[in-house]
């Protein structure tokens, strides 16, 4: 599958975005086949926990891939949004424990993915971003979970500047569960996996089941809405024309 790979091993699926050299960034392909993925790990039997990470030091995902946005119309859009929230939906649907462990930079997409599961491990040097804004993109799912999780006030200075916060700031706030020793992130993951795994399933299931039952209805109102708020973004073209001239800045600044 494109852009991440799977691993089993007792238990355990790992599934490792894989795509260093653009610190991970998620395209429609990545996104569709992940969220395949997960759904079919919720009903694989030899599947007891599974694990989101990235390849490489320095990101589990920068987040949206911008060449993507580049050339959508409001319809685009509107399809996007409903793409990542099936991937979100993906990781919520989940009737086992989920796990990201946090290489590095967990931007946009990624804080959203992270947050959306049940548990979070962060490399020391993990840094926490909402910086779709600084692309021209309004931030229509991600601050119903970052609020979830952190509290409107830090969701909405984090969407509205795009600046990024330190693992121990991230933990403060309540978007970490804890911080691995330097160098011992994939190690540390692995053990709480297998402490998770552990847990009758069927409690696991149920009690996720009734978690996801107690936002569902806001989530979906969420969903719809973002998507509104999307077509207007793109058609009126700001979110196309910042992608644009930030990707030309990119290759300038490279060559």
């Amino acid at each position: 599958m494109t852009g991440f790979r799977k691993d089993l091993q007792e238990g355990q699926l790992w599934l490792t975005l894989d795509r260093p050299a653009k610190l991970n960034a998620i395209g429609p392909d990545t996104r569709r086949g992940l969220t395949e993925a997960l759904e079919a790990a919720r009903d694989d039997a030899g599947v007891r926990v599974v694990v989101l990470t990235g390849a490489g030091k320095r990101a589990f995902t920068a987040g949206q891939d911008l060449a993507e946005m580049t050339d959508l119309d409001a319809d685009g859009g509107a399809r996007w949004v409903r793409e990542l929230a099936a991937l979100y939906d993906a990781i919520r649907a989940l009737d086992k424990p989920s796990l990201v462990a946090i290489n590095g930079y967990a931007s946009g997409a990624g804080l959203q993915m992270a947050l959306h599961a049940d548990y979070r491990i962060a490399a020391p040097h993990a840094r926490f971003g909402q910086p779709e804004i600084d692309a021209g993109m309004p931030s229509v799912l991600g601050p119903w979970v970052m609020r979830a999780a952190m509290g409107l006030a830090a969701t909405r200075d984090m969407a509205l500047t795009g600046r990024f916060l330190g693992a121990e700031t991230a933990r403060r706030l309540g978007a970490v569960d804890h911080i691995a020793a330097a160098g011992r992130l994939a190690e540390e993951a692995r053990e709480r996996a297998a402490n998770l795994a552990k847990a009758p399933p069927l409690a696991v299931k149920l009690t996720k089941q009734r978690m996801r039952r107690l936002t569902e209805d806001d989530w979906r109102a969420t969903v719809a809405h973002g998507e509104g708020l999307a077509r207007t973004a793109f058609a009126a073209g700001e979110p196309q024309a910042t992608a644009r001239a930030f990707l030309a800045a990119r290759a300038a600044a490279r060559s």
